[in-house]
C-alpha cells in the first residue's frame, strides 16, 4: 500500500506491513543531498612509516552513508603491485584505506589504484561505485633515494591525486 497521510505539517509514507501491521516511516518535506567526495592520492615517500612507499585513497562525505568500502592497490611500472587493507564500515562519513612496499623495491614509476563503493544514507537509495587513479609518480626513498636520485630525497613531496565527486539525494 503506497498511500500518503499528512499530520502537522510532516509527510508520513505508509511504506509496506510488517506481519500485517503498518509501517510508517516520517520523512521531511525537504530532500537533504549528501555529497562526498574520493580520492586517490599519489604514491610518495611515506613520512609516517619510513622506509616504506605509500599510497593512500580516501572518500569524505558531509553525511553518513548506510556503508563505505575503500580498497587501494599500489601498483609499480614493471607490473608488480602490492595490495592494502581494505576499509569496510557502516553508518559512516569517512573513511581510508592503504597501500604499501618497502623502500627497496623502489626507485621507479608507482600509482595508485583506489576502488571505492558507498551505499546510499538511509533514507536515499542507490549506491556510487567507481575505480580512481593517480598518476604515475616516480617514487625513491630509503638508500635508493640517496644511491640513484640524489636529489629526490629532499624534493617537496607531491601529493596531487585523482579525484571525484558524488552526491545522494535523501
Amino acid at each position: 500500500m503506497n498511500s500518503l497521510l499528512k499530520k502537522s505539517g510532516a509527510t508520513l509514507g505508509l511504506v509496506g506491513l510488517l506481519s500485517g501491521a503498518g509501517l510508517l516511516m516520517a520523512t521531511s518535506a525537504e530532500a537533504t543531498v549528501i555529497t562526498c567526495a574520493a580520492k586517490a592520492n599519489n604514491p610518495h615517500a611515506s613520512s609516517h612509516v619510513s622506509g616504506t612507499i605509500n599510497a593512500q585513497g580516501t572518500v569524505t562525505c558531509d553525511g553518513a552513508a548506510a556503508e563505505m568500502y575503500i580498497s587501494v592497490i599500489l601498483e609499480k611500472s614493471d607490473g608488480r603491485n602490492w595490495q592494502g587493507s581494505a576499509y569496510s564500515m557502516l553508518n559512516t562519513k569517512s573513511g581510508s584505506a592503504n597501500a604499501a612496499t618497502s623502500c627497496s623495491n623502489g626507485p621507479g614509476s608507482f600509482r595508485n589504484v583506489t576502488y571505492i563503493s558507498v551505499q546510499a544514507p538511509v533514507g536515499s537509495t542507490g549506491n556510487h561505485s567507481e575505480t580512481l587513479q593517480s598518476s604515475w609518480v616516480d617514487v625513491a626513498c630509503g638508500l635508493s633515494a640517496f644511491t640513484l636520485q640524489p636529489t629526490s630525497a629532499f624534493k617537496a613531496v607531491d601529493l596531487s591525486l585523482a579525484e571525484s565527486k558524488f552526491s545522494f539525494d535523501q
